[in-house]
């Protein structure tokens, strides 16, 4: 097979390949804290976060 560039993106939107919630919660709280926002905690971004579907 020969070298060639990349063909495809995969956007995991939900965690289905990568359990993302440690990313997430810690980009959130990065930007709480420069807001001056207390940090949330993983059972809390649980108990608010709705899929709009």
């Amino acid at each position: 097979m020969g070298m060639h560039g990349a063909t495809h993106i995969v956007w995991d939107w939900n965690g289905t390949l990568f359990h993302d919630n440690a990313a997430i919660i810690g980009a959130t709280n990065a930007a709480f804290a420069e807001l001056g926002i207390p940090p949330i905690t993983l059972e809390r971004y649980r108990e608010l976060y709705c899929v709009p579907v």
